[in-house]
């Protein structure tokens, strides 16, 4: 839900209004990794995904066996290939 304020200020009177406006978008579908399948033993390997109309950026984030979590992020614009509908990195 969003919220705005409006005030207005007469003199010494203050007239205030309250707006709420609500907005329902549908969701984006989730992209969904291509590769690597499965467990895999390095982190720095190549990683493709379905690319998601719409997005401007990507978060990819690798768990490895300790627990310990990776998150990097790309701009769909350096990382994805419009014609073949994907995506691909190499996180370092």
């Amino acid at each position: 839900m969003k919220t705005q304020t409006i005030s207005h200020y007469l003199g010494l009177f203050i007239v205030c209004a309250l707006f709420t406006e609500v907005v329902y978008a549908a969701l984006p579908k989730a992209p969904i990794l291509r590769s690597p399948a499965g467990n895999i033993t390095e982190v720095a390997t190549s990683y493709q995904w379905s690319m998601v109309v719409g997005a401007s950026l990507y978060q990819l984030s690798i768990k490895d066996s300790t627990g310990n979590i990776s998150n990097y992020q790309y701009k769909a614009e350096q990382k994805c290939l419009a014609s073949k509908k994907s995506c691909s990195a190499y996180p370092a």
